[in-house]
């Protein structure tokens, strides 16, 4: 995904960001056992955002390893490893990251999109191989996001693909990764439908926070953008008051959910992650590394 979903670092307490980074590192330990060393560049704090949910609510803890990186093996630093969850997080982002690679061939084309989806093709496949059904739902789902989009570009029927129902695909794709989680989880059956939502209401946020932070970017290189037409001012205005909608309905949800653990985190990240990222993506300021 896009690396927006994140904590606000200075409130987190210190075994609170020891244990977000501890999951962090698990997933990237996952991508590289499943798929190798290149599917590594796909993690993202929005997979590891969802790795920790999930593990939040699992009645089995992960086992934390002290673990060298290939960035830094020197220094070792705890590793969650040993839970169904990291290595679905793995396929998932994967499976997110080929579709992406995917669509940034067909739109921009070029050697260096087409080098970047050839590198990544073999981990693609496999994921596709280990997740059939949620690959073949995520496949048609952003199928039609795509011919939303290119009637979006046509200004005779730009009207009606707002922003908001632009976004409402990418939310219904990863609906579709959270509820596959939570039934790979076996949780309850309301538990399923509020992951769902979670899920919903995230995917909805990312596809118009992207839209803003891509904005000037894609007007510049004539690249398809949901938020086109309007000046940047505009733009924010026009979706501001649904992404202030989408953070409050995924903070009920994420407040009602039944935590095993990490519930500060969860708490951080509904209630000031998300805004501190949209404060700063309208402010045009770089998000940079936690």
């Amino acid at each position: 995904m896009f690396g927006y979903v994140r904590p606000f670092k200075s409130h987190l307490l210190m075994k609170e960001f020891t244990r977000y980074r501890a999951v962090y590192c698990g997933v990237c330990k996952a991508l590289s056992d499943r798929y190798g060393q290149v599917p590594r560049l796909s993690l993202t704090y929005d997979f590891t955002f969802f790795a920790l949910l999930f593990l939040s609510l699992s009645d089995q803890e992960v086992r934390l390893s002290k673990e060298g990186c290939i960035l830094n093996p020197i220094q070792k630093k705890p590793v969650a490893r040993d839970h169904g969850i990291l290595d679905l997080t793995a396929d998932c982002t994967v499976l997110l990251a080929g579709f992406q690679l995917q669509d940034d061939v067909e739109d921009e084309g070029g050697l260096k999109a087409s080098l970047r989806s050839f590198l990544f093709s073999g981990a693609f496949k496999k994921a596709k191989t280990r997740l059939p059904e949620l690959s073949s739902e995520i496949e048609s789902t952003l199928h039609l996001l795509q011919k939303d989009e290119a009637k979006r570009e046509d200004e005779s029927s730009g009207a009606t693909r707002t922003p908001d129902r632009l976004a409402a695909h990418f939310a219904a794709v990863l609906a579709a990764m959270f509820r596959y989680a939570a039934l790979s989880e076996n949780l309850a059956p309301d538990i399923v439908e509020a992951l769902a939502l979670v899920g919903a209401d995230l995917g909805g946020w990312i596809y118009l926070i992207d839209a803003i932070d891509d904005f000037s970017e894609d007007k510049e290189k004539g690249r398809f953008n949901a938020l086109a037409g309007e000046d940047r001012d505009e733009a924010i205005a026009s979706v501001l008051p649904h992404l202030v909608l989408l953070e409050a309905s995924l903070d009920r949800t994420l407040a009602l959910l039944p935590y095993r653990r990490d519930g500060g985190i969860m708490r951080n990240i509904a209630l000031e992650g998300l805004a501190e990222v949209r404060e700063k993506v309208i402010a045009g300021l770089r998000l940079g590394r936690l």
